[in-house]
């Protein structure tokens, strides 16, 4: 009789802690706001793109940079392989050294970090990590946080423009969290390896934008200034482990 009542009591343990497992993997992470869609993440997008790249001097007719935009999207797009977002990247004109992760899909890139990474993989890690920002939806995130849902919602639904410009402002001006840098990193590198291009090229331009941050006339994107654990970033990049089998297709462009 005893031994029946062990056995029911360790089923009834067994299948507490199976349901429990079971709750804590389907249970939907926190960290997004699913009560935005990403067709309404991407409604948001081009609403807010128009006016962002108009801050930002407009889009850039410089041919060379603009080439340089398209084989590097090309490339990391093809390694993406599947997205809940139709990406758009936008070169603009601005002498800043800048890249940032739009909703729904949207990047914007200055030519003025363009110019100033020395090499295209360089510049693709950087995108690379922005992308990271975009597949995570960290935007979405922060502005629901920050804002509340209701505002975003409000402009998805054609609200109030200086709402929008306050979003607008929002969003180009603050950065994101630790974990937010860390886990754009994480899917950048990934996403190089997948590209063919050598992760430690995110360490490189990371290391690069470092050393100017000592230069005031330069100003350096919030992304890469506003976190005091860039160390450890760059250490992550430059200790990543590729497969045995990679090997590097550097892109064909001067």
């Amino acid at each position: 009789m005893l031994g029946k009542i062990y056995k029911e009591l360790i089923t009834i343990i067994l299948l507490f802690l199976v349901c429990w497992y079971a709750f804590i993997l389907l249970i939907p992470s926190t960290d997004i706001d699913l009560s935005v869609s990403s067709e309404m993440e991407e409604s948001l997008g081009d609403k807010m793109a128009l006016q962002i790249i108009g801050d930002l001097g407009g889009e850039s007719n410089d041919s060379a940079k603009t080439l340089i935009i398209d084989t590097i999207q090309n490339r990391l797009l093809g390694s993406l392989k599947t997205s809940r977002f139709n990406y758009e990247f936008h070169l603009v004109n601005s002498t800043q050294i800048n890249a940032f992760a739009g909703m729904g899909g949207h990047i914007f890139i200055t030519t003025g970090i363009v110019d100033f990474c020395e090499t295209p993989e360089q510049l693709a890690a950087i995108i690379a990590h922005e992308m990271g920002h975009v597949e995570h939806r960290h935007v979405l995130t922060k502005l629901s946080r920050d804002l509340g849902v209701a505002v975003l919602i409000l402009i998805s639904s054609g609200g109030d423009p200086s709402i929008l410009a306050k979003v607008i402002s929002h969003t180009v001006s603050t950065s994101f969290s630790r974990n937010h840098e860390e886990e754009a990193d994480d899917f950048g590198l990934k996403l190089l390896e997948k590209s063919r291009l050598k992760p430690v090229h995110m360490a490189t331009v990371f290391i690069k934008l470092k050393t100017h941050t000592k230069d005031q006339s330069i100003e350096i994107p919030a992304f890469f200034s506003t976190h005091p654990d860039l160390s450890d970033r760059i250490n992550n990049a430059a200790k990543y482990k590729t497969k045995d089998d990679f090997s590097e297709a550097p892109f064909e462009l001067e």
